[in-house]
């Protein structure tokens, strides 16, 4: 694996090539006539919905919330979150042919809810709010308030099937402000703004055709034999990514930030991400489970919990000179939606099968319960180690909270950082995989534009297209400096 202890905190590593996207967790494959066939629809109905919000963006922004409390008694991955009961209704249908496709008709219904009231007093109401496919896309769902407006949306979900496939459960997903609420609140940072992360419990009330549920047989892990000769093996690649403004504060902890006033303040960008398998007859499939979660399969590594990792960076170019200015910590990947092309046979769960298509919402990528010190990794292995992390801090296999809060183990730069003159800016993304042949692409990067926006926060500013490959390679080109830009190849890793 072309991966060293030291790569998680530097930029490195070969060809800058484009990405040409294909469909993503937020755009339906097209399936022709498989995607509309009505044996394959599915319909669920409302057991419980869980919210926390991103409460710095709403008090920078002026927004008051009227919000519960967070819930008490949950698990430490759940301890920010809000519940509220849902009431049962005809439910919300999918449709599932080889899994997840697409929404496409009924509602859910909550019981209770919130409400925003924006800085000319208005009060928005989500009390018994409901939950609809949204008329733009079908991957996403719409939250409808007392009003009957849609004024959020919910996407980037990630699902799988609990309780002896007896439960459709959103394991994560974002609660985004539409562009309609921020013109009504006369903030157009706030469009497609990310406003908080969604979990949901729904129950299955019928299923569609069995394809939906199973999986891809035992699957094939790195390094086993592969038919024909040879072995499979395992090679992620990343697809694309958008950085996003999550909250900043001042030197002396207040929230918000002055731009380029005196006071130097700590800016947090957190990115939703989407990645691939390869599709090729010897690639290999990924393990994929969460922290201190037993794997049902015959494991090539040792302890169970092992999965991908995902890290993020910001990098300016002043002067011809290429620096590191931030870096988040390590974030803890859990579950795979499977989303994939047409080669892909594995359903939602926890393994990533060949072809198939996997994402991280932002609000997960920003989640305290699963970020953690890029430290207790072994970078050139992959390999993490539970045991005295800060997730099982007496090393007794419980998981305990990570303390983390909302700035802990995250992406933090300084605003002097982001407002260089000149300055080139670049952010990038990657993937940490297990025994992954080419790390290289599993990494991507693209230019950025920080901006100071309104009320003290900031934007990432025009974002560049998705790049595969390190920041390095496109600041000293590998191919046209060889002597520049070097690869040191050890048996203990390559930087």
């Amino acid at each position: 694996m072309k991966l060293r202890a030291m790569a998680l905190s530097l930029a490195l590593l070969p060809f800058a090539i484009g990405v040409a996207l294909a469909a993503t967790p937020d755009q339906p494959l097209e399936r022709g006539a498989d995607a509309a066939a009505s044996d394959s629809v599915w319909t669920v109905s409302g057991n419980e919905f869980k919210l926390r919000f991103n409460n710095e963006l709403f008090e920078i922004y002026g927004i008051q919330l009227d919000a519960p409390a967070p819930t008490a008694g949950q698990s430490p991955a759940d301890s920010e979150f809000f519940v509220l009961d849902m009431q049962q209704t005809d439910g919300l249908q999918f449709n599932a042919p080889r899994g997840f496709d697409r929404f496409v008709g009924g509602t859910l219904r909550v019981a209770s809810g919130f409400a925003f009231v924006l800085g000319d007093g208005t009060r928005l109401d989500f009390t018994g709010f409901q939950i609809r496919p949204s008329r733009s896309n079908p991957m996403q769902l719409e939250v409808v308030g007392s009003d009957g407006r849609s004024w959020l949306y919910i996407n980037h979900l990630m699902f799988q099937l609990v309780d002896d496939n007896a439960r459709f459960f959103i394991r994560s997903a974002d609660l985004r402000a539409t562009p309609a609420l921020a013109e009504r609140a006369g903030i157009p940072e706030l469009a497609n703004a990310y406003l908080g992360e969604v979990k949901m419990m729904t129950d299955i009330v019928s299923a569609g055709r069995s394809e939906a549920l199973t999986g891809g047989g035992d699957p094939d892990f790195h390094g086993e034999p592969a038919p024909g000769g040879g072995t499979f093996k395992a090679d992620v690649t990343m697809e694309s990514y958008d950085m996003q403004f999550m909250r900043c504060r001042r030197s002396t902890g207040e929230t918000g930030c002055d731009g380029s006033g005196p006071d130097d303040g700590e800016v947090v960008f957190a990115p939703n991400s989407t990645l691939r398998n390869s599709n090729l007859p010897d690639s290999a499939d990924v393990s994929w489970y969460a922290k201190f979660q037993t794997s049902p399969y015959s494991y090539p590594y040792p302890g169970n919990d092992q999965h991908p990792y995902l890290i993020w960076n910001i990098y300016r170019v002043v002067d011809g000179q290429l620096e590191q200015v931030a870096a988040s910590g390590l974030k803890h990947a859990f579950v795979t939606t499977n989303s994939g092309g047409p080669g892909c046979t594995w359903s939602f769960g926890n393994i990533l099968g060949r072809d198939c298509r996997d994402t991280y919402g932002t609000g997960n990528n920003d989640s305290p319960s699963d970020l953690g010190p890029r430290s207790e990794l072994i970078a050139a292995t992959g390999f993490w180690g539970r045991c005295g992390s800060i997730f099982d801090t007496d090393c007794n296999g419980s998981e305990n909270s990570s303390g983390n809060g909302s700035f802990g183990s995250r992406l933090i730069v300084r605003e002097s950082q982001l407002s260089t003159p000149g300055a080139q800016y670049y952010s990038d993304s990657w993937y940490v995989v297990q025994d992954d042949i080419n790390i290289y692409n599993t990494m991507t990067h693209r230019t950025m534009a920080p901006a100071a926006g309104g009320g003290g926060g900031w934007t990432p500013g025009s974002q560049g297209p998705n790049v595969v490959g390190a920041v390095i390679d496109t600041w000293v080109d590998p191919d046209g400096n060889p002597n520049q830009n070097v690869e040191i190849d050890t048996d203990e890793g390559h930087t």
